[in-house]
């Protein structure tokens, strides 16, 4: 409910740079105090217009604005979504690598469109060394996050990430 959120949302059809300096520095911040956050998109469908925090190669931000409108378009009746992502970055600094992440999409209600979204990407990693630890408690025990169509989400075992276990008799 950021007012820097809100007004970028709104000043974006004009392409107005003071608004969009003033969402990079609150997005910076929420990255420096929550490092388990990859990075953060913000998008409208209306104007699109899009954001993103990652320090990828100029290039790939346009595939990554039709990845983020493509599931926008696919999600936008839920107020929130939850997506695994496998994505290949070309970063100007690092060369290319594999993000696995869980996007956490949110369609701010006090916008009143469904054609504006805020998708926080989460480092996968953190989540399975979240249920690494739930596991270390209990050792025989086997705990994963999957989505309701059975496509895992995280688990102990790093290969087990995004396959479909929904055939399996344990997740019927």
């Amino acid at each position: 409910t950021d007012n820097r959120i809100i007004n970028f949302f709104y000043s974006a059809r004009n392409h107005d740079k003071i608004s969009k300096y003033r969402v990079y520095l609150l997005l910076s911040h929420i990255l420096n105090v929550y490092p388990f956050i990859r990075y953060i998109e913000v998008c409208s469908l209306s104007n699109g217009t899009y954001y993103n925090t990652l320090d990828a190669a100029a290039f790939q931000l346009d595939e990554y604005k039709k990845d983020a409108i493509r599931i926008l378009t696919h999600h936008r009746n839920s107020y929130m979504a939850l997506i695994p992502r496998k994505e290949q970055i070309t970063y100007q600094s690092a060369g290319t690598q594999t993000l696995d992440t869980i996007s956490f999409i949110f369609f701010p209600y006090y916008l009143n469109s469904t054609n504006d979204a805020i998708i926080i990407n989460v480092d996968e990693r953190y989540i399975q060394n979240t249920m690494s630890g739930i596991n270390g408690l209990r050792p025989h025990f086997r705990a994963f996050v999957m989505d309701s169509s059975g496509i895992v989400l995280s688990d102990s075992n790093p290969a087990n990430f995004m396959k479909n276990l929904s055939g399996d008799a344990y997740v019927k």
